[in-house]
Protein backbone atom coordinates (compact mmCIF):
# COMPACT_ATOMS: atom_id res chain seq x y z
CA UNK A 1 0.00 0.00 0.00
CA UNK A 2 1.23 3.47 -0.83
CA UNK A 3 2.35 5.48 2.24
CA UNK A 4 0.32 8.43 0.96
CA UNK A 5 -2.94 6.57 1.61
CA UNK A 6 -2.27 6.18 5.35
CA UNK A 7 -2.79 9.86 6.16
CA UNK A 8 -4.62 11.20 3.13
CA UNK A 9 -8.33 10.52 2.56
CA UNK A 10 -8.80 8.55 -0.63
CA UNK A 11 -10.90 10.03 -3.45
CA UNK A 12 -14.65 10.14 -2.75
CA UNK A 13 -14.07 8.70 0.73
CA UNK A 14 -17.53 9.68 2.03
CA UNK A 15 -19.26 7.95 -0.87
CA UNK A 16 -17.01 4.88 -0.74
CA UNK A 17 -17.63 4.61 3.02
CA UNK A 18 -21.39 4.68 2.34
CA UNK A 19 -21.04 1.94 -0.28
CA UNK A 20 -18.96 -0.20 2.10
CA UNK A 21 -21.59 0.18 4.84
CA UNK A 22 -24.31 -0.92 2.37
CA UNK A 23 -22.12 -3.90 1.36
CA UNK A 24 -21.96 -5.06 4.98
CA UNK A 25 -25.72 -4.64 5.37
CA UNK A 26 -26.30 -6.85 2.33
CA UNK A 27 -23.83 -9.39 3.74
CA UNK A 28 -25.89 -9.36 6.93
CA UNK A 29 -29.04 -10.33 5.06
CA UNK A 30 -27.69 -12.60 2.31
CA UNK A 31 -24.66 -14.01 4.06
CA UNK A 32 -21.26 -15.13 2.77
CA UNK A 33 -22.18 -18.28 0.95
CA UNK A 34 -19.92 -19.12 -1.97
CA UNK A 35 -22.84 -20.23 -4.15
CA UNK A 36 -24.58 -16.84 -4.36
CA UNK A 37 -24.13 -15.51 -7.91
CA UNK A 38 -22.42 -12.16 -8.28
CA UNK A 39 -25.41 -10.91 -10.27
CA UNK A 40 -27.81 -11.57 -7.40
CA UNK A 41 -25.50 -9.85 -4.91
CA UNK A 42 -25.01 -6.94 -7.35
CA UNK A 43 -28.75 -6.43 -7.79
CA UNK A 44 -29.35 -6.49 -4.03
CA UNK A 45 -26.54 -4.03 -3.33
CA UNK A 46 -27.80 -1.74 -6.10
CA UNK A 47 -31.30 -1.80 -4.58
CA UNK A 48 -29.95 -0.89 -1.13
CA UNK A 49 -27.88 1.99 -2.54
CA UNK A 50 -30.83 3.29 -4.58
CA UNK A 51 -33.02 3.17 -1.46
CA UNK A 52 -30.45 5.53 0.10
CA UNK A 53 -31.03 7.96 -2.77
CA UNK A 54 -27.87 7.21 -4.76
CA UNK A 55 -27.69 6.99 -8.55
CA UNK A 56 -26.53 3.47 -9.45
CA UNK A 57 -25.80 1.98 -12.86
CA UNK A 58 -25.40 -1.79 -13.19
CA UNK A 59 -23.37 -3.68 -15.79
CA UNK A 60 -21.92 -0.40 -17.04
CA UNK A 61 -20.00 -0.69 -20.32
CA UNK A 62 -16.70 1.18 -20.48
CA UNK A 63 -15.13 1.39 -23.94
CA UNK A 64 -11.40 0.64 -23.94
CA UNK A 65 -10.05 2.90 -26.67
CA UNK A 66 -6.51 3.49 -27.87
CA UNK A 67 -5.64 6.05 -30.54
CA UNK A 68 -9.27 6.46 -31.53
CA UNK A 69 -9.93 2.74 -31.97
CA UNK A 70 -12.11 0.60 -29.74
CA UNK A 71 -10.05 -2.34 -28.48
CA UNK A 72 -12.82 -3.91 -26.41
CA UNK A 73 -15.54 -3.07 -23.93
CA UNK A 74 -15.09 -3.48 -20.20
CA UNK A 75 -18.14 -4.25 -18.07
CA UNK A 76 -18.17 -3.09 -14.46
CA UNK A 77 -20.70 -4.37 -11.93
CA UNK A 78 -21.78 -0.99 -10.50
CA UNK A 79 -21.06 2.69 -10.96
CA UNK A 80 -22.36 4.85 -8.12
CA UNK A 81 -23.10 8.55 -8.59
CA UNK A 82 -21.03 8.47 -11.81
CA UNK A 83 -17.96 8.57 -9.55
CA UNK A 84 -17.23 5.21 -7.92
CA UNK A 85 -16.68 1.90 -9.68
CA UNK A 86 -17.74 -1.16 -7.66
CA UNK A 87 -16.61 -4.62 -8.70
CA UNK A 88 -18.09 -7.58 -6.83
CA UNK A 89 -16.25 -10.85 -6.39
CA UNK A 90 -17.23 -14.21 -4.94
CA UNK A 91 -13.78 -15.77 -4.58
CA UNK A 92 -11.77 -17.24 -1.72
CA UNK A 93 -8.90 -14.74 -2.21
CA UNK A 94 -8.48 -11.64 -4.36
CA UNK A 95 -5.49 -11.65 -6.68
CA UNK A 96 -3.40 -8.89 -8.19
CA UNK A 97 -5.28 -9.52 -11.45
CA UNK A 98 -8.55 -8.46 -9.76
CA UNK A 99 -6.94 -5.28 -8.45
CA UNK A 100 -5.29 -4.47 -11.78
CA UNK A 101 -8.57 -4.90 -13.64
CA UNK A 102 -10.19 -2.47 -11.20
CA UNK A 103 -7.51 0.12 -11.97
CA UNK A 104 -8.25 -0.38 -15.67
CA UNK A 105 -11.90 0.56 -15.02
CA UNK A 106 -10.83 3.81 -13.38
CA UNK A 107 -8.33 4.53 -16.14
CA UNK A 108 -10.60 4.07 -19.15
CA UNK A 109 -13.83 5.16 -17.49
CA UNK A 110 -12.44 8.32 -15.96
CA UNK A 111 -13.65 7.48 -12.46
CA UNK A 112 -11.83 8.92 -9.46
CA UNK A 113 -12.48 6.02 -7.06
CA UNK A 114 -13.28 2.33 -6.98
CA UNK A 115 -13.92 -0.62 -4.70
CA UNK A 116 -13.58 -4.36 -5.00
CA UNK A 117 -16.04 -6.04 -2.67
CA UNK A 118 -15.39 -9.75 -2.19
CA UNK A 119 -18.04 -11.69 -0.31
CA UNK A 120 -16.67 -15.18 -0.99
CA UNK A 121 -13.77 -15.43 1.43
CA UNK A 122 -13.52 -15.91 5.17
CA UNK A 123 -12.98 -12.20 5.84
CA UNK A 124 -14.91 -9.94 3.43
CA UNK A 125 -12.66 -6.90 3.59
CA UNK A 126 -13.33 -4.28 0.90
CA UNK A 127 -10.36 -3.20 -1.20
CA UNK A 128 -10.03 0.28 -2.59
CA UNK A 129 -8.85 0.26 -6.18
CA UNK A 130 -5.54 2.01 -6.77
CA UNK A 131 -5.80 5.22 -8.75
CA UNK A 132 -3.97 4.87 -12.07
CA UNK A 133 -0.69 6.70 -12.60
CA UNK A 134 -2.27 8.26 -15.68
CA UNK A 135 -5.77 8.32 -17.08
CA UNK A 136 -6.95 7.76 -20.64
CA UNK A 137 -10.07 9.71 -19.72
CA UNK A 138 -9.80 12.57 -17.21
CA UNK A 139 -11.64 11.70 -13.98
CA UNK A 140 -14.49 13.75 -12.58
CA UNK A 141 -13.73 15.49 -9.30
CA UNK A 142 -15.28 14.08 -6.14
CA UNK A 143 -17.58 16.42 -4.26
CA UNK A 144 -15.81 17.99 -1.30
CA UNK A 145 -12.31 17.13 -2.53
Amino acid sequence: MNKKTYNTPLPCHQLTDQIIAAFYRVLGTIGRRRGIPEGAFRDRLAAVLRAEGLWVETKKIIPMREKGQNLTNLRVDLVVEELVVVELKNVEHLTQKHLDKGTLYLDYGGYPAGLILNYGGEDPLPKRIAVPARYHKEPKPCPGS
